[in-house]
């Protein structure tokens, strides 16, 4: 991370590894603290237009932050998931997504001042 994640400002190295073969689910683990753990997916994965909705809004300061003009395809957004006792009860934070650069490395979370977008929105079961 370029900066620390909201609320964790103790913390700015961490590792991505999958949880699962097909990498849907994603291990972002604290390098300082490794009992601090986000679950995160793939944006894709479960909302399927949310890039292209969120994109223009996240372009200028995912450049400035991680020092690219490239808001292309090397650019990886995530959400933050918070694991329910279930599928059903498990929801994903759209209002700050995670954006990774796969060349680099290089992360930041991106706080967007848009109420319609909810801070723990269920997962599609379908």
């Amino acid at each position: 991370m370029i900066e620390p994640m909201a609320g964790f400002e103790a913390d700015i190295d961490f590792t991505l590894s999958p949880i699962d073969d097909g990498g849907v689910l994603q291990s972002l683990r604290s390098v300082r603290d490794p009992d601090l753990r986000f679950v995160v997916s793939p944006a894709e994965v479960f909302f399927a237009g949310y890039r292209d909705a969120v994109q223009p809004v996240i372009t200028a300061p995912v450049a400035t932050a991680l020092a690219t003009t490239e808001a292309d395809a090397r650019l990886r957004l995530y959400v933050l998931l918070t694991i329910g006792s279930s599928l059903v009860d498990t929801t994903a934070n759209l209002r700050a997504p995670l954006v990774v650069d796969a060349a680099s490395g290089r992360a930041v979370q991106v706080i967007l001042d848009d109420s319609s977008l909810p801070l723990r929105h269920p997962l599609p079961t379908e």
